[in-house]
C-alpha cells in the first residue's frame, strides 16, 4: 500500500493502484482527441522512457 500522496481522489471506485518500477514517463502528454460519435475528449498518453 502506498502512503499519503496529497492527490485529490474521486471516491467512485473501491480500488488501489501502485505505480510500477519501469521508470519515468517523461515523454507522456495530454491532448484533445476527436472521436467519431463522441466528440472531442481530453486524452492522456503514457510513454515510458527506455
Amino acid at each position: 500500500m502506498v502512503g499519503e500522496t496529497g492527490q485529490p481522489i474521486l471516491g467512485v471506485m473501491d480500488i488501489a493502484v501502485v505505480r510500477n518500477a519501469f521508470g519515468r514517463q517523461g515523454d507522456s502528454f495530454e491532448t484533445d482527441v476527436t472521436i467519431e460519435g463522441v466528440g472531442t475528449v481530453r486524452a492522456v498518453f503514457i510513454r515510458r522512457q527506455p
